[in-house]
């Protein structure tokens, strides 16, 4: 009989399982927090987002009316004020969202010329007001469709066109793009953003890639933000397949420079096909059902439609609303998805399942809640399209116009 002392071999099983318990025990607890940071993230997106919709949409409306000098100036300071905080959110809720693995791309056919033409328009305001140049310069071999996330690569094209924007005083900012393919032949892309500005540290080129990370973060510091434009660009452009570089020299300038998949698409129209899309005001009147909860968006929702040409009625919530909806046909509903005792997803559920007029009229839903597992439950329940509050004046008719 051989005996043998497994004792000390016993004691390491139990540190072991021990240790892995423990880890597991901390894992969870991490799990529970990160969804308790997201959760909290769609609250504040709401709770933030609401008063946001008032604010801009009132001062669009108020843009439309006959206003002297000061007037028009003193719009124009709130305007500005209240795009850069709701670019702010959209950076946290983004930061939220890649933290969570949450973000979602959504390839699409894409004529790369005219999307690179239309950031250049959207940011050359921008650009004038600080006396600066833009030079936009775009291979032509780029007009043929790729397949992209669209909104994703105006939103990386952004980023890096504030970072110029804000830290350049003089000169100008020139944005090239052309085609490459990665080893295996796929297709990719090139995107660059070049000023003249102040330039990076070199201590600091890798590090204001991160998070919350600022060159200047003195209290004399002379520009704001939070630091995370260039973070999200980046792991957007990562998503992508891609990633961002940073060439810089101290005093002279910095050039950002994106690479992303984008393999050309197939089957796509020709890029100089003129485009279906219908215009936001090429469209007849329409009977629009407007629900929300909130006093002060369901004013400048139907004020906004009904400059446009349509015809409004307003519900204050989801129980009024399926009252109204059962004996009066609309053409289309715009339902706010987050409301006290019948939410959006309840009233939407219960009108389609129980018949009436307004069982299939198209529903729009308008919602602080943006991040992608809200939108994508959206979707999932049948609206036809989610708009983010504030509510762009223009994404909202063209919605309705390709609800008819």
């Amino acid at each position: 009989v051989t005996m043998k002392d497994i004792t000390a071999q016993h004691q390491a099983e139990l540190r072991l399982n021990t240790r892995n318990s423990e880890l597991a025990a901390a894992l969870a607890e991490a799990e529970k927090a990160n969804r308790v940071k997201t959760d909290f993230m769609g609250v504040m997106s709401h709770e933030l987002r609401t008063p946001m919709n008032a604010v801009l949409s009132c001062a669009n409306l108020l843009s439309q009316t006959r206003l002297d000098s000061v007037q028009t100036r003193t719009l124009g300071v709130l305007e500005d004020a209240g795009r850069q905080m709701l670019a702010l959110l959209n950076d946290l809720l983004d930061l939220a969202g890649l933290n969570a693995d949450k973000v979602r791309l959504d390839p699409q056919p894409v004529p790369l010329v005219r999307l690179i033409e239309d950031a250049a328009v959207i940011w050359s305001s921008d650009v004038r007001a600080k006396g600066l140049t833009l030079s936009v310069m775009i291979d032509p071999a780029l007009r043929t469709p790729r397949m992209v996330d669209a909104a994703r690569l105006l939103q990386i094209i952004g980023n890096l066109m504030a970072n110029a924007i804000k830290f350049t005083t003089e000169g100008g900012i020139t944005i090239q793009a052309w085609p490459e393919k990665a080893r295996d032949g796929s297709g990719r892309m090139a995107i660059e953003v070049e000023d003249t500005g102040s330039g990076v540290p070199a201590e600091a080129a890798e590090r204001i890639f991160s998070a919350f990370e600022q060159v200047d973060v003195s209290s004399r510091r002379r520009h704001g933000g939070l630091g995370l434009g260039l973070h999200v660009a980046r792991r957007l452009a990562n998503a992508m397949g891609g990633d961002i570089t940073l060439e810089t020299t101290p005093g002279e300038g910095s050039r950002f420079t994106v690479r992303i998949d984008a393999p050309v698409a197939q089957d796509a129209p020709a890029a100089d096909a003129p485009p279906e899309a219908v215009a936001e005001h090429e469209t007849s009147a329409r009977d629009i059902l407007c629900v929300d909860d909130n006093p002060r968006n369901l004013f400048v929702i139907g004020a906004m439609l009904r400059a446009a040409g349509h015809v409004t009625m307003e519900c204050s919530s989801g129980a009024e609303a399926l009252e109204v909806l059962g004996r009066q046909k609309f053409d289309v509903i715009m339902l706010d998805m987050v409301m006290p005792d019948m939410d959006g997803l309840e009233t939407l559920s219960r009108l389609r399942t129980g018949g009436g007029p307004n069982a299939r009229t198209p529903v729009i839903a308008c919602t602080a809640n943006v991040l992608p597992d809200q939108v994508a439950s959206y979707r999932k329940a049948g609206t036809i399209e989610v708009l983010a509050k504030p509510i762009d004046p223009k994404a909202m008719l063209q919605a309705v116009a390709a609800a008819a």
